[in-house]
């Protein structure tokens, strides 16, 4: 083998070794942010977790209630929310009228 052929395998030999550290360092850190974002949010307890009943009030969409409702701290979007109130109260659609009753969802410490 000439030097010439030495040094270019040793110098793939090199390349190969800095991709793959740096794929095993991305993947640490993609592995790490969600990870870390998995636990920032605090998981409701049945105990944490309480219902109310509301009235729809003219102009009230399902929007508007679950934005004045959610608690970021328990819900990861407010889509999220928005479907978890439309199983509660079985609507198919994000349709609501006024005057409809509706159960609410909301979270807080439980007291003992």
């Amino acid at each position: 083998m000439t030097a010439i052929t030495k040094r270019s395998t040793i110098g793939s030999y090199k390349a190969l070794i800095f991709a793959v550290l740096f794929c095993i360092m991305l993947i640490s850190f993609v592995l790490g942010s969600v990870i870390v974002k998995g636990q920032s949010k605090r998981h409701a307890s049945p105990s944490d977790t309480y219902f109310t009943n509301i009235t729809v009030d003219e102009g009230d969409t399902l929007w508007s209630i679950a934005q004045a409702n959610i608690d970021y701290n328990y819900c990861d979007s407010i889509y999220d929310y928005m479907e978890q109130l439309k199983d509660i109260n079985n609507l198919t659609t994000d349709d609501i009228h006024a005057g409809d009753s509706m159960i609410v969802v909301y979270y807080a410490d439980s007291v003992n």
